[in-house]
């Protein structure tokens, strides 16, 4: 079936024929999908549901119109790689945002007037108080101090860099439970 038929198929929502063009991109989205992010069959068609609801609302809407600049099944692809990277890297990106946010708040107290600055640091004391050892040492000596990871890494007799990462990263999201529950 051509795209364009495919697309007055889905376009007239007929059930079994909407299920049959479902069955006829999936190999080809699975296979895609696997490429991509060299993951597993199974996570690859996790997301296919969603992204192929994705994908028919879209039709629907009048997001994808005829003339079509790419085949049908390119668009299934791109909807499908946004939803695979929502649903998997979502941790990731929450660490990246959290790194961020915590050196904005680092350069924020550096602008504030002393006043503020004393504020601040006695939140900043009181959580690494209350956030313990040894998370205390590794965020004082990373943000405080400016340590670089691997003078963490060789000063705590930590196994990697990596488990030095982990473990800040693992240190910053306790820090901002306690700052969520205290808010």
């Amino acid at each position: 079936m051509k795209d364009q038929e495919i697309m007055s198929v889905l376009l007239q929502a007929d059930q079994k024929e909407i299920e049959a063009i479902y069955e006829q991109f999936r190999a080809g989205f699975r296979n895609t999908i696997m490429k991509i992010f060299n993951c597993t069959d199974h996570k690859a068609l996790s997301v296919y549901p969603e992204a192929f609801t994705n994908f028919y609302f879209n039709i629907k809407k009048g997001k994808i119109q005829i003339p079509l600049q790419s085949k049908l099944i390119t668009y299934l692809i791109a909807i499908g790689k946004n939803v695979f990277t929502n649903r998997y890297f979502d941790s990731y990106k929450k660490r990246i945002i959290l790194e961020d946010d915590f050196s904005k708040l680092k350069n924020h107290v550096a602008v504030e007037n002393i006043q503020a600055k004393n504020e601040n640091m006695e939140m900043v004391i009181e959580l690494l108080k209350r956030i313990g050892e040894p998370c205390k040492e590794i965020l004082t000596l990373f943000y405080l101090k400016n340590y670089s990871i691997e003078s963490i890494r060789n000063q705590m007799n930590m196994i990697s860099e990596g488990a030095v990462r982990k473990k800040k990263f693992d240190c910053i999201m306790q820090m901002r439970k306690l700052i969520t529950y205290d808010g």
